[in-house]
């Protein structure tokens, strides 16, 4: 079939004219107004969608229903005979078989874009089963997200709760130590008080020390106190440091009965010392009245000689004493500052190494004192032993010789020698003896015994200081834990925001 083709492509489904007045008016239909090339895209690179694809499935399953009507026209009309050739749309010439190609070019687009719809229904299938996977991914972290941020909320619940307790307890123990504080206070100031009362004590002791004092006993005193620094040196070379250290109101109930004690035993030194004065002014008297008398002099200055060593050593007694009470003065003033660091420790709460070698080295030398004062007393026996010594050496005729007293319960003296006078004068000097004794040993007890004591103190001291650095330590290592955990707890917080 020869057909005359116009310059102008032919875009239509409709068959070419050869006259444009013969080719029928194109209409579009009212129901698909659009075309595929405006429905497709015009780039091959771009995907079409899904709604474009169904759009131009629809138009070319319209186009196919309308050709295949015409197709069915067209073949009746040929079966048919038909004289009017004007009324029919298509020229005389016209064969069905140009609907066929046409139709066969629309079933081979239809079938490209129905495998093009498969393939993108396939590939929006995977896309939504990634997408599906991701999302069920991302609830999984959600949960374990917000189950984080469920056991950090508790934790951070728990470390306030524990931070409310610890500033509880350490308020409180701050108003422990405040109320301790001020009781210690008033304890040291009636400490003070009574250390004045004792060093005016001291200095009318020194007045009448004063008065009875000799050159010969400077030196001799002098010497004794060379030998005691030497002894000191030694003792704390060899004496290992002690820590001491205890609560304010054991030691303040101590303090008043080490106290009372004191006061009591400087009653009696007092009455001691008065007693000793009296002694001297009386052996001063005898003294003048033996002078006088010529014809018993050899006799009665040997008398006299050994009574003035009793009286050096009552006067050394009395220094001895007189330095118990410098030790004990000093041992008040060494607590009151012992006390004073306590205060200071409790308000820092911190343990002070500084302040414990000090109260340790005082306490030391506490011990030291103590130390020397049995030395010393070791010193004045070894001293009557050798003037025992001495009166077993000396013949019986001679005159210095002293009758040996007897050791019996009673005390009771014997005397070899003959004559009134004689036998009285000897009986007073043994009893001198004796009564010297007696006291060496009491004061030599009282050393044993404080000394027992002091160690004993240093011992629970040492034991409540360790305690105390145990507490400080634990409590500290809690603080540090406290702290890593809001650390922990603030930094996982701030991840969880950022999330």
């Amino acid at each position: 079939m020869n057909y005359s083709f116009s310059s102008k492509k032919n875009t239509s489904l409709y068959p070419p004219y050869e006259h444009d007045s013969d080719r029928p008016d194109e209409k579009p239909t009212e129901n698909h107004s659009k075309s595929p090339s405006k429905i497709l895209p015009p780039n091959p690179e771009k995907t079409p969608t899904r709604e474009e694809l169904e759009e131009t499935i629809t138009y070319f399953r319209d186009e196919n229903s309308k050709l295949r009507e015409k197709i069915n026209a067209v073949s009746k009309e040929v079966e048919r005979p038909n004289n009017d050739s004007k009324s029919n749309l298509f020229p005389p010439d016209f064969n069905s078989s140009f609907l066929q190609i046409q139709y066969a070019k629309l079933f081979e687009d239809f079938k490209s874009i129905q495998k093009e719809l498969e393939r993108v229904k396939a590939d929006t299938n995977k896309q939504i089963k990634e997408q599906n996977e991701q999302i069920k991914k991302l609830e999984e972290e959600k949960q374990n997200l917000a189950n984080v941020n469920k056991d950090l909320k508790n934790q951070g619940d728990n470390l306030k709760d524990n931070i409310s307790k610890s500033n509880k307890e350490i308020d409180a123990q701050q108003a422990k130590y405040t109320e301790n504080s001020k009781k210690m206070r008033n304890e040291n100031n009636k400490m003070a008080q009574q250390i004045e009362c004792l060093t005016e004590e001291t200095r009318k002791l020194r007045d009448q020390v004063k008065r009875i004092q000799r050159p010969e006993l400077y030196e001799k005193i002098a010497e004794n106190k060379r030998k005691i620094e030497e002894q000191k040196k030694k003792e704390r070379e060899e004496l290992t440091k002690k820590q001491a250290f205890e609560k304010a109101e054991q030691e303040l109930k101590k303090l008043e009965e080490i106290e009372n004690q004191k006061a009591n035993e400087n009653e009696e030194l007092n009455r001691e010392v008065t007693s000793l004065t009296s002694e001297i002014t009386q052996f001063k008297v005898k003294i003048e009245e033996m002078q006088n008398y010529n014809s018993d002099l050899s006799a009665q200055n040997g008398q006299l000689a050994k009574e003035m060593n009793q009286l050096f050593k009552l006067f050394n007694q009395s220094n001895v004493d007189m330095k118990d009470l410098h030790v004990k003065i000093e041992k008040l003033r060494m607590e009151i500052t012992t006390k004073d660091e306590q205060l200071n420790n409790y308000k820092k709460h911190k343990p002070n190494t500084k302040k414990l070698t000090r109260k340790l080295n005082l306490l030391e030398l506490d011990n030291e004192k103590l130390n020397s004062k049995n030395k010393m007393l070791e010193i004045q026996v070894a001293h009557l032993r050798d003037e025992i010594n001495f009166q077993d050496k000396l013949p019986q005729s001679s005159p210095l010789k002293k009758p040996k007293p007897n050791q019996n319960k009673d005390g009771q003296i014997n005397t070899q020698n003959t004559g009134n006078e004689n036998k009285q004068k000897i009986g007073l000097n043994s009893i001198d003896f004796v009564l010297l004794g007696s006291k060496i040993d009491s004061l030599s007890d009282r050393l044993a015994k404080e000394s027992e004591k002091t160690s004993k103190e240093l011992e629970i001291l040492a034991k409540k200081v360790t305690n105390l650095k145990k507490s400080h330590n634990s409590i500290s290592k809690e603080i540090q834990q406290l702290k890593g955990r809001v650390s922990s707890s603030s930094l996982s917080k701030s991840k969880v925001s950022d999330v």
